[in-house]
């Protein structure tokens, strides 16, 4: 067990790491503290099996894009699973798409332990990309470029072209987008013509199926609801 200044926990946990994100860790605290452990815990995330533990805190939809961006994208780690207390935080990363952490266990990632797809950039039109697992996109998705995934789709900026999450058929997939611009968004078999005109149009949004119907729901920066 290890403690990098400024709050932040690793616990060796079998072959697996914890790290403890406190709840009194705020703002440019928070930032600092992740780049002071990317900094001095390099050897030792990259490339392993990290278990995000939230605790009590109330995630933002910012705090969450910190997260993403500044500790797993810069750290290199492969999270497989998150862990909190707070309902509406479990509500959140659950509709997102993320694998929460079981109280006996960790529940497994999906298509057979695929590490996901991190592109650190925006796609222009007529770029293409193809993944077995999920694909986190930290930019934006542009009219004409597509995204085709075996598991889940996270985009930390504008999708306004093509997302297919569990594109060989898996419709317990989902997408997450902080800016939903897209005329059309599919999950397995199924598929949905979004409305411009619609409460989440322009805004964060999370994508699922529902009894056989592809269901979307709003997001904010303070909670989110299911």
């Amino acid at each position: 067990m290890s403690e990098v200044e400024g709050g932040i926990l690793l616990k060796g946990s079998g072959h697996r790491i914890r790290c403890i994100i406190p709840e009194t860790l705020e703002g440019d605290r928070l930032s600092e503290a992740f780049g002071r452990l990317v900094e001095e815990g390099r050897n030792l995330l990259e490339g392993a099996e990290v278990v995000i533990d939230l605790q009590g805190r109330v995630l933002s939809i910012d705090t969450w894009k910190d997260i993403l961006k500044h500790l797993i994208l810069a750290g290199g780690m492969q999270v497989v699973a998150w862990s909190s207390s707070d309902p509406a935080t479990q509500a959140l990363l659950h509709s997102a798409g993320m694998i929460l952490e079981d109280r006996q266990r960790v529940s497994k990632p999906p298509q057979g332990g695929c590490k996901a797809l991190i592109l650190p950039r925006s796609l222009r039109s007529g770029q293409k990309v193809e993944a077995d697992g999920d694909v986190i996109v930290f930019g934006n998705v542009n009219d004409g470029a597509e995204i085709y995934a075996g598991g889940h789709i996270c985009v930390w900026g504008r999708l306004q072209g093509l997302a297919h999450a569990g594109c060989t058929g898996d419709e317990k997939a989902r997408i997450a987008v902080l800016s939903l611009e897209a005329v059309q968004v599919r999950i397995g078999s199924l598929y949905s013509i979004l409305d411009r005109e619609g409460p989440w149009w322009a805004k964060p949004a999370a994508v699922a199926v529902q009894n056989g119907t592809i269901v979307l729901r709003s997001m904010d920066g303070f909670s989110f609801g299911v």
